[in-house]
């Protein structure tokens, strides 16, 4: 710092025990490049450790004037608090401990559990406007859960990733396209994959082309859906100004949900009834 206290360089520990006492500081010092404001976030603070690899960083105020620094411990601690927090509210429980008392933790997880019960109520409308059609064909009801879990995995997959990467500054709006076109890409290659090895299991289960065509196309379709909405689903709540962490897995289970039994239930009645 200079006599007003402002930042004007720095100077790496390593340097300073490795040179000779008769240099001078000034011939040693690096200007001031890296610092942040006070009023800066704590994560975001984290994200600059993160992607420019430093070990301290200094702290000043409006006038630039040397406030403190922060080391890298501290950028891990929060790192690891924020990636704790994600983990925790993508399943639904809030911030919570083990140790909580069992009053605390029941009240954490009670808005996500309403949310998918409202979330299920709806996956049960649209099965029961097919009502007819799965009286005439009891077998269906022994494969939508097959269409439904594959496509909830996919979503759950895609939305893993799409809410660590939008913690990591990532993945934002001006690369949203291209990362879900990405997403929608591997689901459908996953989905050729899998709506072979259903279509093969179901002929041999079954015995019925049709059927099997049925479940293989729903398959494939649902696990494109899922990857779709996984991806996207977080990327525009963040734009809204909602956590993603927190709401988007009821979002993301419930358009599965809804997607492959509508699919579903729609090519077997066209093809099946």
């Amino acid at each position: 710092v200079n006599d007003k206290n402002v930042l004007v360089g720095t100077i790496p520990l390593s340097v300073i025990i490795s040179t000779t006492r008769q240099k001078k500081i000034v011939n040693l010092m690096r200007e001031a490049k890296e610092s942040v404001h006070f009023s800066v976030d704590k994560e975001d603070v984290a994200d600059i450790f993160r992607k420019r690899n430093l070990t301290s960083l200094a702290v000043v105020d409006n006038k630039k004037k040397l406030l403190g620094s922060i080391n890298v411990e501290d950028a891990v601690d929060v790192i690891d608090d924020e990636a704790e927090e994600d983990f925790l509210k993508l399943a639904g429980v809030g911030e919570q401990s083990f140790y909580d008392a069992i009053v605390t933790v029941t009240k954490a997880r009670f808005t996500w559990l309403f949310f998918n019960l409202i979330a299920a109520f709806f996956a049960s409308f649209i099965i029961k406007n097919f009502e007819s059609t799965i009286e005439k064909l009891v077998i269906l009801a022994a494969l939508m859960p097959v269409v439904a879990s594959m496509g909830g995995c996919s979503g759950t997959q895609s939305l893993t990733t799409a809410v660590r990467a939008i913690a990591m500054k990532q993945l934002t709006w001006s690369n949203a396209f291209r990362s879900t076109i990405k997403e929608v890409f591997i689901g459908f290659l996953n989905g050729l994959v899998f709506s072979f090895a259903s279509f093969f299991i179901t002929f041999f289960w079954f015995d019925d082309l049709t059927l099997s065509l049925v479940i293989s196309i729903s398959l494939l379709l649902n696990l494109v859906f899922g990857a779709f909405f996984g991806t996207f689903v977080p990327i525009i709540l963040t734009r809204l100004g909602v956590d993603p962490a927190v709401a988007s897995g009821t979002f993301v289970t419930m358009l599965t949900d809804i997607v492959g039994f509508l699919m579903f239930l729609t090519l077997a009645t066209t093809y099946l009834i």
